[in-house]
């Protein structure tokens, strides 16, 4: 028979949708031939068809896949990472999570910033880098 590729169904879905509110972490189950079987934000439509998807084609052959690209969707850059679901030593689902950029470069440029500002500090203190 088939297998359910999302066991305990409705406690998975629950799961996903709290990361997804939690941390703006979208969660997507596809199954090997590109059909959504799960999405965390209920907008199935836009992952159908997911061919020429690196990260897919790499989780759909049984490895991690990861890219980071362009959403004009969303219009920013998105990281994308595809995860095999593996059930003797098959290919039963792939985990797809997507997230936008955008927090994590903000995150980036404001600690870059207040490093650049206290380095020339700690720069004339000899003591502090060594």
């Amino acid at each position: 028979g088939q297998l359910d590729p999302v066991p305990a169904g409705d406690a998975f879905k629950h799961l996903a949708r709290s990361y997804d509110q939690a941390t703006g972490i979208r969660v997507t189950v596809l199954l090997p031939d590109g059909q959504v079987n799960f999405d965390s934000q209920d907008r199935e439509q836009e992952l159908e068809g997911p061919q020429g998807r690196p990260e897919i084609d790499e989780a759909r052959a049984g490895r991690p896949g990861d890219a980071v690209r362009y959403s004009r969707g969303l219009d920013r850059r998105v990281i994308y990472l595809a995860e095999p679901v593996v059930r003797d030593a098959q290919v039963q689902a792939i985990l797809y999570l997507t997230m936008p950029l955008a927090a994590t470069e903000q995150t980036l440029t404001l600690v870059l910033h207040r490093l650049q500002k206290s380095l020339p500090k700690a720069l004339k203190n000899p003591f502090l880098l060594s």
